[in-house]
């Protein structure tokens, strides 16, 4: 049986990052679907968007989603943010049989640890704090829903650190086996 941990949830949640922790912590690989598409591409995600557009980059990120689902025996992977949103997605994690954690993130704090990153291709063209909130808390409102019905867990991480998120996730896993019977942590 594969045994994946999928981490998802809104960009500036700390996927990437709680994610790798998450792996070392499990003793696992840690992958990043936005890193794997670009090292196919052979270049950034923010230059795919603006050569080819959304619609080419989510058709990649399916693409890439099914291959690493396939062909990983377990390992940690981030999602993009966008990710989840496409039903065929959902429906191929649903399948992988992977624990699929959302890290929940209100707006505020997207905006200040995005303040001053300029690879967010859907916050480009913000011209500032105010303009940047508005348009994440439409994004989020419209994907939150979407994000908690794929998750098997759910992990707030506003005013943790990386290493407590990671910590809360290896620890749901350990509650998780420990109810199951299994002496030692497996995911």
């Amino acid at each position: 049986m594969k045994r994946s941990v999928v981490v998802m949830g809104f960009m500036g949640s700390g996927k990437s990052t709680a994610g790798r922790l998450l792996a070392q912590t499990l003793g696992t690989a840690f992958h990043d679907l936005d890193e794997l598409i670009e090292a196919s591409q052979k270049k950034t995600i923010s230059r795919i968007f603006a050569e080819n557009g959304e619609a080419f980059f989510r058709n990649l990120e399916t693409e890439q989603l099914k291959e690493w689902l396939e062909d990983s025996e377990e390992g940690v992977l981030a999602l993009g943010g966008g990710t989840p949103l496409r039903e065929q997605n959902r429906e191929v994690l649903k399948q992988s049989g992977a624990l699929c954690v959302y890290l929940k993130v209100n707006p505020e704090t997207v905006v200040e640890r995005l303040m001053n990153d300029q690879t967010r291709p859907l916050l480009a063209g913000c011209a500032d704090e105010a303009e940047k909130l508005e348009k994440v808390r439409t994004l989020l409102s419209a994907r939150e829903s979407v994000y908690e019905s794929a998750a098997g867990l759910v992990v707030e991480t506003d005013g943790k650190t990386p290493e407590a998120v990671a910590e809360v996730i290896a620890e749901a896993i350990a509650e998780a086996n420990r109810l199951s019977g299994e002496r030692e942590v497996r995911w």
